[in-house]
């Protein structure tokens, strides 16, 4: 059964993300404060070993944990993702080279636009890639550790993400009826390819939906209609301190019509 399950009904589940490798220090003293763990796709990829390592000996295997794969920041302008040389930063191009050629070939030259998702075939090839870069990047790392790792007791086969999530890509005022189809086709063709891992949904979106109702119950009833098994949700630029009344009472507004579909959100 995976760890989820057992975990959901306790209220409240919070998931801490770890954003650089200096920050594990609070989750290995303060292990109470935390529910699981998140991850970024860059620091997975760019330290596979010791990001499992940090997970299965210092946290000890007992905390769920999902990866976020950031496909989204395949679609930013180039000067996003590339260093002070030009070059595009190494966590990116390595997610790049596990999601499939759809991303590898145009990383770092230009942005990735809707339309280079016309061809179910390509859909299906990142879903594919990015779904496999969550379930088997950290036990990849670490196969050659094994011996090791059975001194601790520690069966590698174990690290399996708590949910998988499928390509998702950024949905602002002017472009979010250009993207949402293919995002909810990702979705789609995750759920179909995955038989195992619950898949969750994850939808960000600009700030400025908060104050713009009807495109966003619009975008509620697209995504109450997926067959997944949850989802997550990141607002952009959204400090919570700084929210109007009103941007909360629409944020409520757009999480209760996606309870109607009964799944956990995050």
């Amino acid at each position: 059964m995976n760890i989820l399950t057992d975990l959901l009904p306790k209220s409240p589940f919070d998931f801490l993300r770890l954003g650089i490798h200096g920050e594990r220090k609070y989750f290995v003293e303060q292990p109470n404060l935390f529910s699981g763990i998140a991850f970024n796709g860059s620091i997975v990829a760019l330290t596979p070993e010791a990001t499992g390592a940090f997970l299965s000996v210092k946290i000890g295997g007992n905390k769920p944990f999902f990866i976020d794969p950031l496909t989204y920041a395949f679609a930013l302008s180039p000067r996003h993702i590339v260093r002070e040389d030009g070059q595009v930063k190494r966590s990116i191009m390595k997610m790049a080279e596990s999601y499939g050629n759809a991303l590898k070939q145009l990383v770092g030259k230009r942005s990735i636009v809707p339309s280079e998702f016309e061809s179910e075939k390509i859909k299906k090839e990142l879903c594919e890639g990015v779904l496999n870069f969550q379930k088997l990047v950290l036990r990849e790392a670490l196969k050659e550790y094994v011996d090791y790792f059975e001194i601790f007791d520690i069966d590698i086969s174990k690290i399996v993400p708590a949910f998988l999530i499928p390509p998702y890509f950024y949905l602002n005022i002017n472009s979010w009826q250009d993207w949402i189809d293919h995002n909810i086709d990702f979705v789609e063709h995750a759920v179909g390819l995955e038989k195992d891992i619950p898949v969750f949904c994850e939808i960000v979106l600009a700030r400025e939906f908060l104050h713009r109702r009807d495109d966003l119950l619009k975008l509620a009833e697209r995504y109450t209609q997926l067959t997944c098994q949850g989802f997550l949700i990141w607002i952009s630029d959204f400090p919570e301190y700084a929210a109007t009344k009103d941007e909360i009472v629409s944020l409520r507004r757009f999480i209760k019509q996606l309870s109607k579909t009964r799944n956990p959100i995050v």
